[in-house]
């Protein structure tokens, strides 16, 4: 017999509040066990929110008691083998829907491989959570297409890839701040004729209107850049 889903988490959630206590605040490995625990309250949450109506109090209660029967019992008012049997059924029902996979993960210190683990299996990781909402809207309208196999969408992938939010911001990570803070007061500011040629031409090219080179030739033309 499965131990109750219930039961494990409450166990794991010991083990890694435990863990994190033990590691030094700032530490990788304290970073690390932190976002465990993040993911992990996570599933806590979406456990006890998985019953409904007088199953979801028993849940509650069940929990509140450490997962003890007989303290949980002495707060509600059914039988045990009522109470085991709820239970039961809403440990299966966890076990259905989120396997053990993302415990596992928790409890290996993968809160990267947990987190995707527990979002896939709850429906709950969109493509707009990953990629800008704008840029979504120029994507295809999603489809399957029995012809055409993963291996052969490897370009396509490292597009998605680069759209990420994450992607940008390593982007963003990997160029001067300040350089990248001057454009954007360009782009975005008003000014005297030199600066204002300079913004129509920088929009030009991030519009697709120019070519870098062409750009910077033609300021360099108007003697706006050295």
């Amino acid at each position: 017999m499965k131990t109750s889903y219930f039961k494990r988490l409450m166990v794991l959630s010991n083990t890694i509040s435990e863990r994190v206590s033990i590691e030094k605040e700032g530490t990788k490995e304290y970073n690390r066990w932190f976002e465990c625990q993040r993911v992990l309250s996570s599933v806590i949450k979406y456990a006890l929110n998985s019953g409904k109506g007088s199953l979801n109090t028993k849940i509650t209660v069940f929990w509140e008691c450490g997962c003890d029967y007989t303290e949980a019992l002495e707060r509600l008012d059914v039988s045990y083998e009522v109470l085991r049997a709820c239970l039961a059924r809403a440990s299966r029902k966890l076990y259905n829907e989120l396997g053990v996979n993302v415990l596992d993960f928790i409890s290996d210190g993968k809160p990267v491989d947990a987190h995707i683990e527990f979002m896939v299996k709850t429906g709950q990781l969109l493509l707009d959570d990953v990629i800008p909402t704008e840029v979504v809207s120029l994507l295809p309208v999603p489809a399957f297409h029995s012809i055409i196999n993963i291996e052969e969408c490897t370009e396509e992938l490292k597009l998605l890839k680069a759209l990420t939010l994450v992607s940008l911001k390593q982007s963003i990570q990997n160029v001067n701040p300040n350089k990248l803070a001057h454009l954007l007061a360009i782009l975005g500011g008003d000014g005297d004729y030199s600066s204002i040629v300079v913004k129509k031409k920088l929009w030009g090219y991030l519009i697709g209107k120019d070519e870098l080179k062409q750009t910077m030739n033609d300021l360099k033309v108007k003697n706006l850049i050295q």
